[in-house]
């Protein structure tokens, strides 16, 4: 992303120090020279956003400086350098003149207002505007899923393709996006993310465009887009399967051409971004529903990965609950909570519908609800608060916790029998995968299946068998 021109003019040091400290953390590039027969033809040229004129050092009466500068570059924003003293012998028709006064030593304070005033007035982002700072964070787990992952990101990363990233909610795909950008040649770039879900239709065009002041009612300042912001860098359009119509259109526009116009301003503005998108849903069916751009799908399925979910990694279960409680307890600085083995056999029975996000979510709240060093299972049925696959359905193990009449053998039981139900029918009643996929025998899993009453031939369920809880 390209920076603003901030030009010093004096003939000491001192201050580009202090002006430096905070320009870099904005955006801005400082340069300095002394004031010579050629320093205005360097201003023409250099055409400088600022021009910070130290006038403590050159004797007034010498030289129209800033009447100079005016003629030569208007839209130059000139702030005078002084100590309060000097200010006392200026004409006040000179001061008129410049569009601000800074008084030395500089205060931060002071210089980061001025940057953030002429950064408004110019459309280049504010403060809070910039692209946060990703850090690498690895991708948990040595399964063999994820160990494909790691391979593919490796691969992907370097070849500046277009990355189209599918999988369910929270099993980390803004990570993985994260990742290809750290480990591209792009990673000293911004990272900009956007949630496509979360635009509203009125606002996507600001958004993604930006706008000049003036540009609609309450634009006070200008605004640079996400499309912008992440010039040179990576765009990450998150959720791009709940974007309307409408906005795919204006997407596509702009992904093919690589151009746009802010609103209020119709000069084209090129840009150079890799985009990588993400979506939880099926676009194949989406297409098929007139709902997703087949062009646009097209456009962004360069090179397709998928993020594999919770479930289908169960080796990785544990690690990663380890890998939270670790993170919560640096975070807090508390005690590191442990998991019990009857803890830990309950993690590795749950679906997890949530996937990593539902872990991280579990294992901060244990940390913070449970007094005693150690996790157990029956804290997990307290606080749990786990959900089954299917919308507006739940295991209930919180309800099962709370249910007076059970005693804790029984609530194991019945969110066993509910656990195999849902993986034997995700694997259309073959009990071979199942047992495989849920790690235990098939053998046993056919003792299991009589005393649940679960009938994998018939149309649903075989008589209820007496469970035996001894």
């Amino acid at each position: 992303m390209r920076k603003a021109l901030a030009l010093l003019v004096a003939s000491q040091k001192t201050e580009k120090n202090s002006l430096q400290k905070v320009s870099e953390l904005l955006h801005w590039e400082v340069s300095q020279m002394s004031f010579e027969k050629e320093t205005l033809f360097l201003i023409e040229r250099l055409r400088p956003n600022i021009i910070f004129f130290d006038l403590e050092t050159y004797e007034w009466e010498e030289f129209e400086f800033i009447d100079r500068v005016k003629q030569i570059s208007p839209e130059t924003f000139l702030v005078l350098l002084l100590r309060p003293s000097f200010e006392l012998h200026l004409p006040h028709n000179k001061l008129e003149k410049v569009d601000d006064v800074l008084f030395k030593p500089l205060e931060q304070v002071a210089v980061e207002k001025l940057f953030e005033k002429v950064s408004r007035r110019l459309g280049f982002p504010r403060k809070d505007e910039f692209p946060s700072s990703i850090e690498f964070k690895d991708l948990i787990g040595y399964s063999s899923s994820m160990k494909a992952l790691r391979r593919q990101i490796k691969a992907v990363a370097p070849r500046n393709s277009w990355v189209l990233l599918t999988g369910e909610n929270g099993t980390g795909k803004e990570v993985v996006a994260a990742n290809l950008h750290l480990s591209s040649n792009r990673a000293n770039r911004p990272f900009v993310a956007v949630n496509c879900a979360a635009l509203p239709e009125n606002l996507i065009e600001s958004e993604l465009f930006g706008y000049r002041e003036g540009a609609f009612a309450h634009a006070y300042y200008s605004k640079l887009g996400k499309f912008e912001l992440a010039h040179k860098g990576t765009l990450f359009l998150d959720e791009i399967g709940d974007m309307s119509l409408r906005t795919q259109s204006k997407i596509l526009r702009i992904l093919q051409e690589q151009s746009f116009e802010r609103l209020g301003d119709h000069r084209p503005i090129s840009v150079d971004v890799r985009v990588i998108a993400a979506t939880n849903k099926n676009l194949d069916e989406e297409i098929k529903k007139g709902t997703f751009r087949k062009d646009l799908f097209y456009r962004l399925n360069v090179v397709p990965m998928q993020v594999p979910p919770l479930r289908e990694r169960e080796d990785d279960v544990l690690m990663v609950a380890d890998y939270f409680l670790a993170e919560v307890a640096i975070e807090h600085g508390c005690q590191r909570k442990t998991l019990s083995p009857s803890a830990e056999g309950l993690l590795l029975e749950y679906p997890w519908p949530g996937n990593v996000r539902e872990v991280k979510n579990l294992m901060e709240r244990l940390s913070v609800m449970v007094s005693e060093d150690e996790i157990e299972d029956y804290h997990i049925l307290e606080f749990g608060g786990f959900s089954s696959h299917d919308e507006g359905e739940s295991l209930s193990l919180s309800d099962l916790a709370r249910d007076g009449n059970l005693s804790l053998k029984d609530a194991r039981l019945q969110f066993e029998k509910e656990f195999i139900l849902r993986r034997l029918t995700g694997l259309r009643g073959n009990v071979s995968k199942t047992a495989d996929a849920i790690g235990i025998e098939r053998s046993h899993l056919y003792r299991k299946l009589r005393l649940y009453g679960i009938d994998v031939k018939g149309e649903g369920r075989l008589p209820p068998q007496k469970m035996e809880t001894k």
